[in-house]
């Protein structure tokens, strides 16, 4: 189902992707209109053109991006508009960012700054600023990050550019979070946050709403993060921003890394890694193989996380972020662990040790700097001073000479009074202390002793402790080995339960629309549904059975196998009859009567027949302890429901018999059928959501396609669980018929 809900984020990915490529497409109508017109090359509005154009590229496709800017920039310079050429410049530099070319990005960056001065473009020249703060920032240069942006955000600020404003003190506040000032982080944050939101700039939102995230992230208050990431995400897929959903997605998969839920980070690195791949930025394809490598590691898949560990080195090296490189040093020391090449190992966290030093260094060495710049200043203040007094001395000198030297001779027979009174009094301090000396130097000798005593106990409990430290090491690699055995084995049961559950692709031909929630609570389910058609007839089934996780998925697999016996094998088609054989036989293969096992499953059976002579289908349902819902395409405007026999299949229940219950439908009526995990999940509060909500959602989206209507219903449900942990099984079909 996690696959399910990611290829659904993709598709609304593409469907936001295809608005900004008409966005792009609607920029290039307007260049070859502008490159129609005599003389359009002189036109600094096809110029601008071309700058809009790289803008909107440049988190799509770098390289495409660099191409207008680039051309954008040569037009400018041959006719010299320098407006434009600074422009252009920054915005060429701004692609290099993004592609981790920061030489380059530095080159057009100073060309910009220099220009924007010279004609004092202040709109161009907060954005110089800027970018410069964003190339140090990512060469982990923070001081000199944040004088720029300090420097941005006071010109933006003089010329009220709100946008520009908030995205500066955005990026102040991912200093302060990079330096481990979380107080300063949250707070320019939520200061961006609130420009944002007043000038409705949806991407500057969803970025503020990471960087927040980020930070709960680091205090270990995931689920925090994981609200602020995904309230991130959800604008990012919203308004197609490529690299700000591959950000999302790299830091969700860190939170699932930490939780240790390897499977869950292993899917997200991938989503990442392919957009950052598509877009071209190599230094965060470097973070999410190394996100990668780290899941790998986890799961103790060593060669697997070997290859990505390399491959993130040499990425890392490319780029030369000094982060990435001393990260990837360690995950690769790691790596050869785990595959007992000790040598190896070894080799990789010493050059991980060496890169780590090296980066302290710098820290310190650029403090250093700053310390001897102040010294620098104050010795200069102080030289000034100096002169300023020498020439004041020498006007005094010969009035203050005799003074002085009165004054000196006084103090000299001050000093030699005092050191007489103390050398008399250091020699009787001494005689005292002497004949203390020589009172403790048998107790001294007596605690010698028993420290000796003291000694040779804590050697005795340190043989002990080690002794028990490898008693512990051995049951850990029991333990691991262990969890691991279990971990593969429910894993296995997961791609068997999977492959029991119909293909979507056999069963949507016998429906005009079809969907189908299935969220286990553990990694398997004790939820299963069952669809089969025989000549002219649809068999539809789900079940709810006795428990979840591996219990429930064992009684799922018996419930299916035996639906197979009853309808494939001996023909029977009848919902009551079916519901009376699996009874039964459930009793038989469990030998209930004998053990006293009560294990079964609650389930709804409906069998579609359309009747030849015309358009109306013929629906016949019974139920042990599910529902059916089903709304008529012509007769009914709200939802029917029809209430199944208050008796379980399996153990021992009362001897109210199954009875069918039929209605006839017309084409396009829709039936919905479903276990009882998605009204009974509950909030923070322990409310459930209850039947009726679930109605009303689909009273309300009804006459929506069904695509639609699972949508609402994931809402309905994230809405009302929030951060509460899922209590059971869910599963939810609808079917138009």
């Amino acid at each position: 189902m996690k696959k399910l809900l990611f290829i659904s984020l993709l598709l609304i990915l593409n469907i936001n992707l295809l608005a900004q490529r008409k966005q792009i497409d609607s920029l290039k109508k307007l260049e070859i209109k502008l490159s129609n017109q005599k003389n359009f090359e002189k036109d600094t509005n096809y110029i601008k053109t071309l700058i809009q154009i790289s803008d909107a590229y440049h988190n799509i496709q770098a390289d495409t991006s660099l191409i207008f800017a680039k051309k954008a920039e040569k037009l400018a310079e041959k006719y010299q508009f320098e407006r434009q050429i600074a422009e252009a410049s920054r915005m060429i530099g701004v692609v290099y960012r993004v592609k981790g070319e920061y030489d380059n990005a530095t080159k057009y960056a100073e060309k910009s700054l220099f220009l924007s001065k010279k004609i004092n473009h202040k709109i161009n020249l907060g954005g110089a600023y800027n970018l410069f703060g964003n190339i140090y920032d990512m060469q982990g240069k923070y001081p000199q990050a944040l004088e720029n942006y300090f420097q941005a955000l006071k010109i933006r600020d003089e010329i009220k550019d709100m946008k520009g404003k908030a995205n500066t003190i955005g990026n102040i506040a991912l200093i302060y979070t990079k330096q481990k000032n979380f107080e300063d982080g949250l707070k320019y944050n939520f200061e961006a946050l609130k420009i944002r939101e007043k000038i409705k700039d949806q991407m500057g939102i969803s970025s503020n709403y990471n960087n927040i995230a980020i930070i709960y992230h680091q205090q270990h208050k995931f689920e925090e993060a994981l609200k602020f990431y995904y309230q991130s995400l959800k604008i990012k897929i919203k308004i197609g921003e490529k690299k700000g959903i591959a950000m999302a997605f790299n830091n969700i998969g860190r939170i699932h890394l930490e939780k240790k839920d390897y499977y869950q980070a292993d899917t997200c690195f991938s989503k990442a890694l392919s957009i950052f791949g598509e877009i071209g930025d190599k230094m965060m394809v470097c973070e999410a193989i190394q996100g990668l490598a780290r899941s790998e590691l986890g799961e103790n898949q060593y060669q697997k996380a070997l290859e990505h560990a390399k491959k993130a080195l040499d990425l890392a090296y490319q780029t030369n972020t000094k982060e990435n490189i001393k990260n990837s040093l360690l995950t690769l020391s790691k790596c050869y662990e785990g595959n007992k090449n000790y040598e190896e190992a070894l080799r990789y966290f010493t050059l991980y040790k060496t890169e780590y030093d090296s980066l302290i260094n710098n820290q310190n060495e650029q403090k250093a700097q700053k310390m001897q710049a102040e010294y620098d200043y104050n010795k200069k203040e102080i030289s000034l001073k100096n002169q300023q007094q020498k020439k004041l001395a020498d006007q005094h000198f010969y009035t203050l000479m005799f003074v002085y030297a009165l004054i000196f001779v006084l103090i000299i027979l001050f000093f030699i009074n005092r050191s007489r009174n103390k050398i008399i009094k250091a020699k009787n301090i001494i005689e005292a202390q002497k004949t203390e000396i020589e009172q403790n130097q048998e107790e001294i000798l007596a605690q010698n002793e028993l420290l000796s005593e003291q000694k040779y106990a804590l050697e005795q409990n340190q043989e002990e402790i080690l002794t028990q430290k490898d008693l512990l090491s051995e049951q850990n690699i029991f333990l691991d080995e262990y969890r691991s055995k279990m971990t593969q084995s429910i894993n296995a049961a997961l791609l068997i339960q999977q492959a029991i559950l119909p293909n979507i692709n056999k069963i949507k031909p016998f429906f005009k629309d079809f969907f189908a929630i299935y969220l286990p609570k553990d990694t398997v389910s004790g939820d299963f549904y069952w669809i089969e058609k025989i000549d002219n007839k649809i068999i539809v089934a789900t079940a709810d059975c006795t428990g979840h996780g591996i219990s429930g998925a064992f009684m799922s697999l018996i419930g299916h196998t035996l639906l197979d016996q009853i309808v494939l094998q001996h023909k029977i088609m009848n919902p009551a009859e079916i519901l009376t054989n699996l009874h039964q036989e459930i009793q038989i293969v469990l030998r209930q009567k004998e053990t006293n096992n009560n294990s079964g499953m609650d389930i709804a059976v409906v069998v579609l027949e359309k009747k030849s002579e015309n358009s109306q289908i013929k629906l016949t349902y019974s139920g042990a302890k599910r529902p059916l819902y089903y709304i008529d395409a012509i007769e009914n405007e709200k939802i029917n429901i029809l209430k199944g026999t208050r008796k379980s299949i399996g153990g021992e229940q009362n001897n109210s018999p199954f009875e069918n219950q039929s209605v006839v439908l017309h084409e396009n009526s829709i039936i919905y059928m479903c276990s009882d995990g998605f009204s009974d999940q509950s909030d923070l509060y322990r409310k459930r959501i209850g039947e009726v909500k679930v109605l009303e959602c689909l009273n309300e989206n009804s006459h929506q396609h069904l695509s639609f209507q699972e949508q609402k219903l994931f809402e309905l449900l994230k809405n009302h669980q929030k951060n509460t942990e899922q209590r059971d099984d869910i599963m939810f079909l609808g079917m138009k018929i």
